[in-house]
């Protein structure tokens, strides 16, 4: 996968570069321990879900945002 870190996001979905490296961090970790790779790998794929439910979790976080501002009874950010 080309999501092998968090927040790590690369040119584009399919870069071969970053697929790669993805993929050699999983052997390299499995040759350290048995399952090790395997554990990195599925962190790759929630990396890769998160990639595709970032605009929901950028929506939720601002929504929760302005609920919190609504409740402090402020419409602006900037504080005193």
């Amino acid at each position: 996968s080309a999501y092998f870190a968090r927040y790590f996001y690369p040119c584009e979905p399919r870069c071969a570069e970053a697929i790669e490296l993805g993929s050699r961090i999983i052997a390299d970790l499995e040759a350290l321990s048995t399952g090790l790779g395997e554990t990195s790998a599925r962190q790759q794929r929630l990396n890769l879900e998160f990639v595709g439910e970032y605009r929901d979790f950028v929506r939720r976080q601002q929504e929760e945002m302005v609920a919190r501002m609504e409740e402090a009874g402020t419409d602006d950010l900037e504080q005193e």
